[in-house]
């Protein structure tokens, strides 16, 4: 980065000298400056709300005050700046929680097909999101939906999911029994995400299957044009046990390498 004629790590990144870097912490703290230079790229796991604003405001002077892990902190510079706020560039979309959250990403997913007149469960498993335990109206229509599809198909398998913030499998179960499922929405007051388990899916050497593909979505300034770059190439990840309806095993069921990575045959399968 160094190398490159005008590019240069900001103030608040470990390798500028303007901050204080803690390593042991994963911590930068930067006192405000009136002559630190303006950020025109931002990269972040999450997405930094000041910066969105600095960004549809145009404003000008704004600095990274503090760099922790999961939070990054920023504020206007000491002085307002006359000169006009460049062109910057973020890794994350306004609102991009639709998509990375699963509750909002359901509803998404909702009501994009119906504002198109199709049924949203022809393309994902029904889903339901229930935000006030089992005295929630939606948990009501599952219930009766469960009932249902147990007594025409025998299926009775379903998962529960955390509906806001959470990753990497963490929080996920699966239930054949109503009253358990009950239970565990019932556990905690959050946001819930119940959904069909495929009990008969696609199976790759008797394994379950993800594909991990790419995509870079970008959007021209001012509510410009948006275009999608896809990778060409994607890889396919297997889980590490033979699939089976007659465990609840999460190495049998869930893909998610933050789970596979635990299990004894962990990469064994993998070419």
């Amino acid at each position: 980065m160094r190398a490159r004629p005008g590019w240069a790590p900001g103030a608040g990144d470990p390798a500028n000298p303007a901050g204080k870097t803690v390593y042991e912490l994963k911590t930068v703290k930067v006192p405000l400056s009136e002559d630190l230079p303006d950020i025109h790229f931002l990269w972040t796991q999450y997405p930094c709300k000041a910066f969105h604003n600095a960004m549809a405001s145009k404003a000008a002077g704004v600095q990274v005050v503090s760099n922790e892990e999961a939070r990054l902190q920023m504020k206007a510079g000491r002085t307002a700046r006359n000169t006009p706020a460049p062109q910057r560039m973020y890794n994350h979309f306004e609102g991009s929680a639709a998509l990375t959250n699963k509750a909002d990403l359901r509803d998404t997913i909702v009501a994009f097909y119906l504002r198109h007149g199709r049924d949203p469960f022809s393309i994902v498993p029904p889903t339901f999101v229930v935000r006030g335990g089992t005295s929630d109206a939606e948990f009501a229509i599952w219930r009766r939906m469960y009932d249902g599809n147990a007594e025409s198909t025998g299926q009775r398998m379903w998962l529960v999911k955390p509906g806001d913030k959470a990753n990497r499998g963490n929080g996920i179960r699966i239930y054949d029994d109503a009253e358990e499922l009950a239970e565990r929405v019932d556990s905690k007051e959050r946001c819930w995400v119940i959904q069909k388990y495929m009990e008969a899916p696609l199976l790759v050497h008797r394994r379950k299957f993800d594909i991990r593909a790419y995509c870079l979505v970008t959007q021209e300034p001012g509510g410009g044009a948006v275009r999608a770059y896809c990778y060409q190439e994607a890889y396919l990840r297997t889980t590490s046990v033979e699939y089976s309806t007659k465990t609840k095993d999460r190495m049998v069921h869930l893909n998610n390498d933050a789970v596979q990575k635990k299990g004894g045959d962990y990469g064994k399968f993998e070419a």
